[in-house]
């Protein structure tokens, strides 16, 4: 799990609404899934749903890494709670250590990638969306099986 902020090139003259880009992402199969917000504390909630989506669909998290950043505390002390009970284990990172969330990291980065690819600099937020589908329309192996995996 990560947070990350984008801002407009200084060669645009915009303003951006919503630059907190948060992004999830499964360690086992690489399913990533994100969100744009106007603040940091905003994703609290959509994400406890997401999570318990996940859940009744079969792909409960029972680990979640993050920086000790005090969002990320909030959000553990959210999901934990009886209204969302996804009983999370939280594993906290080293700040400024990236390499400890490779995974997302490169996730944000390999998206973001996408979305530039075919963006005019108006639409970044619908074509982020779009890379971010495109990217997760994956054939992979694990453990011998073939997964699929689809938004």
């Amino acid at each position: 799990m990560d947070l990350t902020t984008i801002t407009a090139p200084d060669t645009v003259d915009m303003i951006l609404c919503k630059t907190v880009w948060h992004m999830i992402m499964d360690q086992y199969t690489g399913y990533k899934a994100s969100a744009f917000f106007s603040r940091k504390n905003e994703y609290l909630k959509p994400l406890c749903q997401t999570l318990l989506e996940w859940e009744q669909h079969g792909m409960g998290i029972e680990y979640i890494w993050h920086d000790n950043a005090g969002e990320n505390k909030a959000f553990v002390k959210t999901a934990n709670r009886p209204k969302w009970c996804l009983h999370l284990v939280p594993e906290f990172t080293g700040a400024g250590t990236p390499q400890q969330n490779q995974l997302v990291e490169l996730g944000c980065t390999s998206v973001s990638a996408q979305a530039r690819a075919f963006a005019t600099t108006n639409a970044i937020f619908i074509v982020s969306s779009t890379a971010m589908h495109l990217s997760n329309l994956q054939v992979i192996e694990r453990n011998g099986n073939t997964l699929t995996r689809l938004t």
